[in-house]
């Protein structure tokens, strides 16, 4: 059985539709499109309870919330939007 792991460069393909994503790719393209770090969407030695959080459909959510709401430019995200709203 092959093991799965955290691409540490962050390479996502982009050709997919997002739908057909798995929750590797979409947490991969929150790290590089909004500087996200993958510990927070797995487990750790210090906090198991994550990975149940975190399920596919929460992810997908979060990263549509992150694409309609935040800017990160200069390494910093910055809220745009509150539910839609312009701030």
């Amino acid at each position: 059985m092959k093991k799965k792991y955290i691409d540490t460069n962050l390479r996502v393909d982009t050709s997919k539709d997002i739908c057909e994503m798995s929750k590797m790719e979409l947490v991969q393209l929150i790290c590089k499109e909004y500087g996200g770090k993958p510990s927070s969407y797995y487990n750790t030695a210090t906090n198991q309870s994550v990975n149940k959080f975190w399920t596919w459909n929460r992810t997908f959510r979060h990263y549509l919330d992150l694409k309609e709401n935040f800017v990160y430019q200069d390494g910093t995200r910055t809220r745009v939007k509150l539910n839609g709203k312009p701030y």
